[in-house]
C-alpha cells in the first residue's frame, strides 16, 4: 500500500475508531471533523494562462507557479508552488494580531489548477492532499503592471496566503521607518505584518540588485496583512466580517532599488487622493509653522490612581507601597507648573514649538477614556489649565487623549465596545494599570465630538489623540453596530478631519497612512541608539516626507558613553525628523532639579536639529544613499537641493575629499 494511500485510510478509520471507543466517554461534539482528499488526477505542470505586451510577459501554470518578464527592465521574476497557510484565522480578533508563528500552526499548501472561463479556479491542498478549499482569480495586465484579481475564496478557509510569493534577493517591508531585509528570517518561525501596527504602508516588495517588484492592496486591502518566511514576502487576505469579499493586488516594476519603489507608491498614493502635503496644512493651520524647527515640550503631569482590583487581577501581591497609590492620582506637576517650566524652555533657548499636556484628565493619564471631564482637581482649576493653553505667536498647545480606548470604570462603559467574533468585548492593552477595552471608530468620532463641547473654549489649538494612526484595524460583530476594517480606517480618518476642521494640529503615535490627509504628525517611538547598518532605511520618508511631520522621542537615557551620538541625533538629521524635550514624568521629586537641568542640556545640544528641520521639514525626500560598504556613512538629498550625510561609525570618514568625524554629520547645500 502506498504510503498517502496508508494515511488516509488510517486517518479516516482512525477517526472513526476513536469516536467509536470513547463515545461511552465523551460528547460527539468532541468527534474530528472527516477530512476530504483530493481524489482526482494531478497532472504535471502545465500552463494555464500566457498574456504578453510590449511591457511584460506573464505565464501561469497549474500549480499556482508564475513567471513574470519585465522585458523594459530585462528581468525575470519566478514564484513556487507552494504559498504557507495558517490552520486557523490568522487575525482571531485579538487588540494586536501575533507577529511571530510557530512552524507547527502552519502548513504548505499546494495547489491545482484549471482555466474555467474567464478565470483559473485552483484547488488547494494540505501536507497529505487534504482539500482545504477552492479559489478563484484573475491576472490582468494593465500597461506595465499586471492586476491581481481574487475572485472567490470557499467559506471553509479561514484566511488565505495567495498567490505563491516571488523569489528575491533582498526584500523591501514598509515597517516602521523602513526595513531592507537580506538574510532569510528564523527558519523555525514564521511572520505576520498587519496594518498598521506592524507596517505602515499598504505594499511590499523584493529586489534583484536594484531592480524591483512592487505588490500594492488595492481592493479589500484593509482585510490584508503581510506573510513573511525564509527570504520571501507574501500577501495575506483575511475574512471581513466572518465571511469572503473580492481582492486585488496590483504589480508593479521598478528600478533604482527601494527608492524606486518608495517614489512608485508616493505616485500611487497622490493618485488615490490619499496625499495632502505639509504645506496645504500649513496653510490650513498656521500654528503647525511652531513645529517646522521647533519642537515638543512633553509634561506629563498626573499618573491614574491604582485600584485593588486591578492589582489582584494582575497577580500582584498588594503591598503598603501599592495602598498608598490606591487612594488618589500621582500628581507631577499642576497646570501653573506646566506653564512655567515652558517659559523656562523659552528662557534656555527654545524658539518654537508647543507645550504638550498629557495626563490632564480626570483622574490622570488614561484612566477615564473617553470620560476625560473635568480635568483632574488635583492639578488646579479650569481657569488655571485655560492659562496653560493660552500659548501664542510661536508657540501652542496641545492636550492629549485617547479614541480607541474605554475603561470598566467609565461612566459611558461598555457603550461602543468592539465585540468580537466570539461575542465578547475586545480587550486591549493594560494601561495606567487597568484593562481598557477598544471602541468601535463610529462611537470614538461620536464621544470626540461630544467632548469636544467641553474642550472648544480652552484655548489649545493642538490635540494628540493617542493610537489613532498605529492601531491595526478592528472589525466589530456588535449586532446593530457592525464594523468592518475598512468602515474602522474610514473612520479614523474622519476623526482626524473632525479636529483639522476645528482648526487644531492633529499628533497621535507612530505614523500611517491615516495620517496624510489631514495629520501633522506621528512619533518615532522605541528608537535605538544601536542600529542595524543596512537594514534600515527611511521608506516613509520616501514616500511621504513632506505629508506628515516625525517626532522622535528617545526613550535610552543619555549616559557618559553615548552622549555624543545622543547630543548629535544622527538619524533624525538623515531622515528630516523633528525632536522632542521633557523635563520627566516618572522622577520623584527629589530628583526634579536633577531631571530639569537634563533636559534643558540635552535641549540646548541638540539645537542643531530644529534649525535644520526648518530648512527641508516641507521639501520631499528625493534619494537615500549607503556611501561605504560597511553601511555606516548615509546620505539624504531633498528637493530643496539640500543633503546630508551622517557617520554612524566610530572612526572618521573622508567622503568626496571631505572629513567626517566619527557620530558626525556634514551639510551640503
Amino acid at each position: 500500500m502506498k504510503r498517502r494511500d496508508f494515511l488516509k485510510t488510517a486517518g479516516l478509520a482512525g477517526v472513526s475508531a476513536g469516536v467509536a471507543t470513547t463515545a461511552t466517554s465523551c460528547s460527539e461534539n468532541t468527534a474530528l471533523p472527516r477530512l476530504k482528499y483530493y481524489r482526482g488526477e494531478i497532472k504535471e505542470k502545465h500552463v494555464l494562462q500566457t498574456v504578453e505586451n510590449i511591457f511584460l510577459k506573464l505565464t501561469v501554470y497549474s500549480d499556482a507557479s508564475f513567471e513574470i518578464t519585465d522585458k523594459q527592465r530585462n528581468v525575470l521574476w519566478k514564484t513556487g508552488p507552494v504559498a504557507m497557510q495558517e490552520e486557523g484565522p490568522l487575525d482571531v480578533g485579538h487588540v494586536w494580531i501575533r507577529h511571530d508563528r510557530s512552524v507547527c500552526e502552519q502548513y504548505p499548501a499546494r495547489f491545482v489548477g484549471e482555466a474555467k472561463d474567464d478565470c483559473l479556479e485552483y484547488t488547494m491542498l494540505g501536507r497529505q492532499q487534504e482539500v482545504m478549499g477552492k479559489i478563484r482569480c484573475q491576472y490582468i495586465l494593465d500597461k506595465d503592471e499586471i492586476v491581481f484579481k481574487l475572485l472567490h475564496v470557499d467559506e471553509q478557509i479561514p484566511s488565505l496566503v495567495f498567490p505563491p510569493p516571488i523569489f528575491s534577493e533582498s526584500l523591501i517591508l514598509p515597517a516602521s521607518q523602513g526595513l531592507w531585509i537580506k538574510k532569510p528570517f528564523n527558519e523555525w518561525h514564521r511572520y505576520v505584518y498587519k496594518l498598521y501596527s506592524h507596517i505602515n504602508m499598504r505594499w511590499f516588495g523584493g529586489l534583484q540588485g536594484d531592480k524591483g517588484w512592487m505588490a500594492i492592496f488595492e481592493e479589500g486591502w484593509a482585510d490584508s496583512c503581510i506573510t513573511g518566511m525564509a527570504l520571501t514576502l507574501s500577501s495575506g487576505w483575511l475574512k471581513s466580517l466572518n465571511r469572503w469579499t473580492p481582492r486585488s493586488l496590483r504589480y508593479c516594476f521598478t528600478e533604482n532599488g527601494y527608492i524606486g519603489m518608495a517614489k512608485r507608491y508616493r505616485r500611487w498614493a497622490i493618485e488615490k487622493g490619499l496625499f495632502r502635503s505639509l504645506r496645504e496644512k500649513v496653510q490650513q493651520l498656521p500654528q503647525l509653522n511652531c513645529l517646522i524647527g521647533g519642537r515638543l515640550f512633553i509634561v506629563f503631569l498626573a499618573y491614574a490612581k491604582r485600584r485593588e482590583k486591578d492589582i489582584e487581577e494582575q497577580l500582584i501581591p498588594l503591598n503598603d507601597e501599592l495602598r498608598k497609590e490606591i487612594k488618589q492620582a500621582k500628581v507631577f506637576f499642576t497646570f501653573h507648573e506646566a506653564g512655567e517650566l515652558f517659559q523656562e524652555a523659552k528662557r534656555q533657548g527654545l524658539k518654537k514649538g508647543a507645550l504638550y499636556l498629557a495626563g490632564w484628565i480626570k483622574d490622570g493619564y488614561d484612566a477615564s477614556h473617553p470620560d476625560v471631564w473635568p480635568p483632574e482637581p488635583l492639578l488646579g482649576s479650569i481657569d488655571d489649565l485655560k492659562k496653560a493653553c493660552g500659548e501664542e505667536g510661536s508657540y501652542f498647545t496641545m492636550l492629549h487623549d485617547n479614541y480607541q480606548d474605554i475603561y470598566e470604570t467609565s461612566p459611558s462603559f461598555p457603550k461602543g465596545v468592539n465585540i468580537n467574533l466570539h461575542g465578547r468585548l475586545m480587550t486591549g492593552g493594560i494601561w495606567s494599570e487597568r484593562q481598557c477595552y477598544i471602541l468601535n471608530s463610529k462611537n470614538s468620532l461620536e464621544y470626540a465630538k461630544r467632548n469636544w463641547e467641553k474642550l472648544k473654549d480652552l484655548g489649545q489649538k493642538g490635540m494628540y489623540i493617542d493610537t489613532t494612526t498605529t492601531m491595526q484595524l478592528f472589525e466589530s460583530f456588535e449586532p446593530g453596530n457592525t464594523q468592518t476594517r475598512l468602515q474602522d480606517f474610514e473612520r479614523k480618518c474622519e476623526l482626524v478631519k473632525f479636529y483639522y476642521d476645528q482648526g487644531m494640529v492633529f499628533g497621535s503615535e507612530q505614523i500611517g497612512e491615516i495620517s496624510l490627509p489631514h495629520a501633522a504628525f506621528g512619533f518615532m517611538h522605541g528608537r535605538e541608539l544601536y542600529r542595524t547598518p543596512g537594514e534600515r532605511i527611511p521608506l516613509w520618508h520616501l514616500a511621504f516626507h513632506d505629508a506628515c511631520l516625525v517626532m522622535s522621542a528617545y526613550h535610552n537615557p543619555r549616559t557618559e558613553e553615548n552622549k555624543t551620538m545622543y547630543d548629535k541625533r544622527l538619524e533624525e538629521m538623515l531622515y528630516g525628523c523633528a525632536v522632542t524635550t521633557s523635563p520627566g514624568a516618572w522622577a520623584s521629586t527629589d530628583s526634579n532639579a536633577y531631571n530639569f537641568a537634563r533636559a534643558f542640556e540635552s535641549m540646548k545640544n541638540s539645537m542643531h536639529v530644529d534649525r535644520w528641520h526648518e530648512q527641508i521639514a516641507m521639501d520631499e525626500m528625493v534619494s537615500h544613499r549607503f556611501l561605504t560598504d560597511d553601511f555606516l556613512v548615509e546620505e539624504t538629498e531633498f528637493s530643496s537641493g539640500r543633503k546630508i550625510i551622517c557617520n554612524f561609525g566610530d572612526t572618521p570618514r573622508v567622503i568626496d575629499g571631505k572629513k567626517i568625524n566619527a557620530y558626525d554629520y556634514l551639510i551640503v547645500s
